[in-house]
C-alpha cells in the first residue's frame, strides 16, 4: 500500500516468490481499494508503518501504526468481520503515544471506515489505564462473555468460561 503497487507483476519486482498468486492478487485488490475508494480519501496522506513505544506501570508497549497523518492514526484490517471494540486498546495506544486526537480502522474487505472520536478515546483511556494497572500489579481476573470466551484459546478448560458452560448445557 505504501508504494501504491497496483499489479502482481509490479509486486514481483520486489519479490518474485509470492504464492499463492490468487491470495497475492486478492491482497492487491484490497490495497487498491484503499487508494481508490472515496471512503478512505480523507486518510490517505501520512507516514506508513510508524513505530511507537510507551511505558506505564512497569510495562513497555511496542507497535507500528499502519498510517499516521497530521491529526489521525489509521489501522488497516482485512478481517472477515468488523469488530472495532476488539481493537480499541490498540487504536487508543497509537493515539496516546503518537499524540493524535482521532483514530480510524479501515476495514478493506467491507469498504468501511470506523472512527473513534476524541470522546470515545478518552473513555477507552480510562478503561486502558485500569487494565494496564492490573497487568502491572499481576492481577489477572477472568472477564467471561460469549464474545471473549468464543475467541479465547483457554476457554475449553477455564472454569469461568461462558463457552464451557454452554457446552455443558448443550
Amino acid at each position: 500500500m505504501e508504494k501504491e503497487i497496483k499489479t502482481v507483476e509490479e509486486l514481483e519486482n520486489y519479490n518474485n516468490s509470492l504464492l499463492p498468486r490468487e491470495k497475492v492478487s486478492e491482497a492487491l485488490d484490497l490495497a487498491n481499494l484503499f487508494q481508490e475508494s472515496s471512503i478512505y480519501e480523507s486518510i490517505r496522506g501520512g507516514n506508513w508503518e510508524v513505530p511507537m513505544q510507551f511505558g506505564q506501570s512497569h510495562l513497555i508497549f511496542n507497535g507500528k501504526a499502519d498510517l499516521v497523518g497530521d491529526d489521525f492514526v489509521v489501522d488497516i484490517k482485512t478481517e472477515q468481520e468488523c469488530n472495532p471494540q476488539e481493537h480499541r486498546f490498540q487504536l487508543w495506544a497509537y493515539a496516546h503515544t503518537l499524540k493524535k486526537s482521532h483514530t480510524d480502522i479501515a476495514y478493506l474487505r467491507h469498504n468501511l471506515l470506523h472512527s473513534f472520536s476524541t470522546s470515545e478515546l478518552k473513555s477507552i483511556c480510562l478503561e486502558a489505564e485500569v487494565l494496564i494497572q492490573k497487568i502491572g500489579d499481576r492481577v489477572f481476573e477472568a472477564t467471561p462473555s460469549e464474545v471473549v470466551c468464543g475467541i479465547c484459546p483457554y476457554s475449553t478448560f477455564c472454569e469461568e468460561s461462558v463457552a464451557l458452560g454452554s457446552e455443558e448445557l448443550g
